[in-house]
């Protein structure tokens, strides 16, 4: 990756990108509309996986109209720091609803502090225009904290590196396509692979999956990310979350496998949920204005288990307990951030090491997923603000 002392040339960089103003649609006098980004500046840690971009309509209302988006390399690199991105938005007649779109964020082993992306509107339809301020964007990318466990150093370029999975665990929706990451890492000297293989875990191959083994390939010079497509097939049974077990194996050109991510875990998200209308009772949450379903599931070492008693708090917010009414163990929150992000967002933080399982369905949809902690580790705390981009169902 590159360094750069300040935002200026990535500013210029994005300025030479973008095309000349009548390509982009201003000052057309038959339409309305005014599209912008709706912050000059967006920011996102290296290590969550994508940045939400979001994009509004901040004028006009008449017409269908469509605008163009792309990244444009700033001091980031493609394929190191990000993945290049590019595709359309387009509102209805009426629709004053913002837009998002994804821009997917690569981890590295070097310590840069931020590095930026430019983004760029460009190709409106007739009757819209861009805002004369922002129809660019920069994205900064944060570098993860110095002591995080990723930085190791970067290693010689003439050393074959380390390959390793990007995360120990993936997720897809059954009936689409779930992205598998690959990245190499301390080194980019001479062309490497390794084998990417599925494996039954509580999902099985032609009824929940398609089985997959392909070889990831970086030539002599690349470091970065490869992705491999795994095709997750609807049964169309309520059946909760499954998983299918990755394995990353035969090395080749002298490069090695990383120990703690040679192997990861797909969890495939169940799309057949319980659609009918949610039901609040003492152990059943309805949030945000009653569409998502939230339940939770507790065991103990000795056998014991049940589930959770719920108080709700607000819309968005509710409380669980397991044992005693006095003793909360969990703050869970469903918020509905459709308007900026296009999504759902399910935020929860608990109190406790007992083993549990929550499970958030989006009873408009039938999407599910489960969020479990292991009996005996304090639960971590979750901010999903990716899976239920579910707000057009």
């Amino acid at each position: 990756m590159r360094r750069i002392a300040t935002l200026a040339l990535v500013a210029a960089a994005v300025c030479l990108a973008a095309p000349p103003a009548d390509a982009q649609g201003r000052g057309n006098a038959q339409g309305d509309t005014v599209l912008k980004f709706d912050q000059r500046t967006f920011q996102v840690r290296e290590d969550v996986g994508e940045a939400v971009i979001s994009v509004e309509r901040f004028k006009g209302s008449k017409g269908a109209v469509s605008v163009d988006f792309r990244t444009v390399a700033g001091s980031a690199t493609p394929g190191d720091d990000y993945v290049e991105t590019a595709g359309v938005l387009t509102w209805a007649d009426g629709d004053t609803s913002r837009k998002t779109f994804t821009v997917p964020v690569l981890q590295d082993e070097l310590f840069e502090v931020r590095e930026t992306v430019g983004l760029v509107l460009e190709n409106l339809s007739e009757g819209a225009s861009l805002h004369p301020g922002q129809g660019q964007a920069v994205l900064m990318i944060l570098d993860v904290p110095e002591d995080n466990p990723g930085h190791r150093g970067r290693g010689s370029d003439d050393e074959p590196g380390t390959l390793r999975f990007l995360r120990d665990r993936f997720q897809g929706i059954e009936g689409e396509e779930a992205r598998v990451v690959v990245e190499r890492v301390g080194g980019r000297g001479g062309e490497v692979s390794a084998l990417v293989t599925t494996a039954d875990g509580s999902a099985t191959a032609g009824d929940d999956y398609e089985a997959t083994s392909e070889v990831v390939t970086f030539g002599d010079g690349e470091a970065g990310a490869r992705a491999v497509t795994v095709l997750l097939l609807d049964d169309e049974l309520e059946e909760g979350n499954e998983t299918v077990e990755l394995t990353l194996s035969e090395p080749t050109g002298g490069a090695a496998l990383a120990e703690e991510r040679a192997t990861a875990e797909l969890v495939i998200l169940d799309a057949d949920g319980d659609t009918s209308a949610c039901v609040p009772d003492a152990e059943t949450l309805c949030l945000a204005g009653r569409r998502f379903r939230v339940t939770v599931d507790w065991r103990t070492p000795d056998g014991a288990s049940g589930s959770g008693k719920v108080d709700r708090i607000s819309d968005n917010t509710g409380l669980v307990w397991f044992f005693a009414e006095s003793n909360k163990e969990i703050l869970v929150k469903v918020l509905d951030a459709c308007r900026v992000f296009d999504r759902f967002w399910v935020f929860f933080a608990a109190t406790t090491n007992v083993d549990f399982t929550l499970t958030v369905t989006d009873t408009r949809t039938g999407l599910t997923k489960e969020y479990t902690n292991v009996a005996g580790e304090a639960a971590e705390p979750v901010q999903d603000t990716l899976t239920f981009a579910t707000c057009g169902g």
